[in-house]
Order: C-alpha cells, then sequence, then structure tokens
C-alpha cells in the first residue's frame, strides 16, 4: 500500500483518536489536516500481507461465504488504519470550509476547490429508467414479487402483508434520485446505480404510498401526510365539503395513516446511514482527500 500521510508532529499524533468508522470526526479533523504540513501515514506491510491471504483464503471457499469474509476482513482492516492513526480528536480548531474536500461540507455545498464543485455540476441528468432498469433492481423486484404472490410479504412502509391482488412497487427507500444527487456520491466517485440498488435499499410497498413518496425523505413524507391531513380537515370544518380532487385526495392520505411512522423512519434511516457509510468509505479510503 502507497504510504499517504508522513509529518505527523508528535504532539498532534497524541491527539488522534478514532475508531468504529466515524466518518462525520474524519471529515472534521482532515479541515484541521489541510491546515497542517503534508502527511503521510506508514502502513505495516503485515497489513498487505494478511490481504494478500485473505484473497487465497477466499478462493478456496465458496464463493457467497468468501465475499463474507472479505468483507469483514475489509471492514477490520479500515477499522485498523482509522483506528491507528485515527483523526478524531482535531476537532479543536476545525472549522468548515479549508483546503481539504469533505463529505460533511460538499453535502453544504462547501467546496475546497472548482474542480469538484464544476465535477458534481457536470456529474449528468438523473435518468429514472437507468436506476429502474438496473439488474439488481429487477432480480429483486421478481424475487420480491414471488413472495408477494405466496402471501408472504409484508408492505415495508406499513408492516401488513400484501394481498397478492395488491398493485404494488419496488421502492427505493432512500430515493434514485436522491442518492444520484448527492454530492457527496459525486466526491467519492461512487456509482450511483449500485448504490441505489443495494437489496436493503430496495422494499416493496402498496403502489398508492410509492406515488405520494417519489423521492420525499421519510420525514418529509410524513410530515407532508400530517399536514394535508389538517389542511383538508379544516377546509371541510369551514366549507362543510370536499370537492371530487379533494376526495381523492383523502382516499390516498387515509392509505397514507396505515403507515407505521416508527418502522418507516426506522428503516429509512438505517438505508440511508448505510449508504451514506459507503459513499465515506469510497472516498477517505481513496486517495483524493490526502
Amino acid at each position: 500500500m502507497e504510504k499517504v500521510l508522513e509529518h505527523i508532529d508528535t504532539k498532534d499524533a497524541e491527539r488522534i483518536d478514532l475508531s468504529n468508522n466515524d466518518f462525520d470526526k474524519v471529515e472534521v479533523e482532515l479541515e484541521a489536516l489541510s491546515k497542517k504540513e503534508a502527511l503521510r501515514i506508514n502502513i505495516d506491510t503485515g497489513l498487505e500481507n494478511a490481504l494478500k491471504e485473505m484473497e487465497e483464503l477466499e478462493s478456496q471457499m465458496p464463493k457467497e461465504q468468501g465475499k463474507k469474509l472479505l468483507e469483514l476482513c475489509e471492514k477490520n482492516v479500515l477499522d485498523t488504519v482509522l483506528g491507528q492513526f485515527g483523526l478524531g480528536s482535531w476537532v479543536l480548531d476545525a472549522q468548515d470550509g479549508g483546503n481539504v474536500n469533505t463529505t460533511r461540507n460538499v453535502r453544504k455545498g462547501i467546496y475546497a476547490n472548482e474542480k469538484e464543485k464544476r465535477a458534481y455540476e457536470n456529474r449528468g441528468e438523473y435518468i429514472s429508467r437507468k436506476y429502474h432498469s438496473h439488474e439488481k433492481y429487477k432480480e429483486i423486484n421478481k424475487k420480491q414479487g414471488e413472495l408477494k404472490e405466496e402471501g408472504r410479504l409484508k408492505d415495508y412502509m406499513t408492516g401488513k402483508t400484501l394481498d397478492p391482488n395488491t398493485e404494488t412497487h419496488l421502492d427505493h427507500i432512500v430515493a434514485a434520485k436522491t442518492i444520484h444527487d448527492d454530492r457527496a456520491r459525486v466526491l467519492a466517485e461512487a456509482d450511483g446505480l449500485s448504490l441505489a440498488n443495494k437489496e436493503s435499499n430496495l422494499k416493496m410497498t402498496d403502489a398508492s404510498l410509492n406515488m405520494s413518496k417519489k423521492a420525499k425523505t421519510a420525514d418529509e413524507f410524513l410530515a407532508r401526510r400530517d399536514e394535508r391531513i389538517r389542511e383538508l380537515k379544516r377546509v371541510k370544518e369551514k366549507r362543510g365539503y370536499l370537492t371530487e380532487s379533494e376526495q381523492k385526495e383523502q382516499i390516498k392520505l387515509d392509505k397514507q395513516k396505515e403507515i407505521n411512522d416508527e418502522e418507516f423512519r426506522r428503516q429509512y434511516d438505517e438505508s440511508k446511514k448505510e449508504i451514506d457509510s459507503k459513499v465515506d468509505k469510497a472516498y477517505y479510503t481513496s486517495s483524493k482527500p490526502y
């Protein structure tokens, strides 16, 4: 592995402390690091040997077991590197901005250079068809569709078992457009199609709920639902009736009342955290921030 950090002041080294992939802290620290001298991390060559041994072991194991083993190894390696040379306590004088781009800053529109800002502006148009015709999307849609036909699939928003005759959609829990337009994803040069179409981010739900949710977050969707329920109630009390279009909206809102708010929020937050973590990992384990 290349040496990527060097010249760490002894006092600064004593202040460094990071574990458990706390990328939020890494972002803050990198801002501080940008004010220091050029840095390098000396990685023990034994780490490379260990990785080679893991690859050899993986080739001798069944595909699925080997994949899980390497994923576990990858996580432990990252924990070790970041923990050993961690940047966690470098938060004393860190602030937004600086000479190093961070995933946190770019999500707020703060860039350290014009190059990465232009890269985001030139990211390309979001094309829904690409995300919804992805091989993984089609594979998971087929799998969950079969479970629905067997009466063994629950609506991820309501928690209720889906009737085989119910019209359903396979929903990107964190919207594909949200992932495509994520400034940090573009900075990390992470593949939006793969991130959006992870199995953990694809769940079946009632078609009406999916069409109402669109690209909203869980909190935005539920807040909008509650706001419209209150508004229609006030309209009916004042006017005495609802128009035809308002009645149709009321039917949709009644369906949305079936959502298990707590579970829906939990699944959304879980999926968002996993995707953001993969974006952070792609960026902070690349050479770009260093």
